[in-house]
């Protein structure tokens, strides 16, 4: 996916994904899928970035995800449920974090760039 979305955005983007073949049940997989997804889909809308970075990577217990960009940025204290404001999903991607019992964290300036890092315990969601 992240090497589809490079090519037809022509941003680069650089990967760094440790294996995770059977770290979430098959069940919990596509929420993960789909977070990416919507951070790469409002990384490509909204961001102008000249290049960013996708990083997955296990830790203990733990799945770290990290989506990146050297763009635009904003003020990440503005954000805003998508009902709220429609068209980012952020609302998909906290609800779709929830169910696999993790943590999602925007650092995002201005000028910036902005850093997703999502945090998903395995042992919780292992057990969901």
């Amino acid at each position: 996916m992240v090497a589809g979305v490079s090519r037809a955005a022509d941003i680069p983007i650089v990967t760094e994904l440790d294996s995770l073949d059977g770290l979430l049940p098959s069940a919990l997989e596509i929420h993960l899928y789909r977070i990416v997804q919507e951070l790469l889909n409002n990384l490509v809308k909204h961001s102008q970035a000249a290049t960013a970075r996708v990083a997955a990577r296990r830790r203990a217990r733990q799945l770290i995800l990290t989506v990146e960009d050297d763009g635009r940025g904003f003020d990440a204290g503005t954000l805003v449920p998508q009902r709220e404001r429609p068209g980012l999903g952020l609302t998909d991607i906290v609800e779709r974090v929830g169910l696999l019992g993790g943590t999602a964290r925007c650092d995002s300036r201005p000028a910036a760039g902005t850093r997703w890092t999502i945090e998903i315990p395995l042992t919780t969601a292992a057990s969901a």
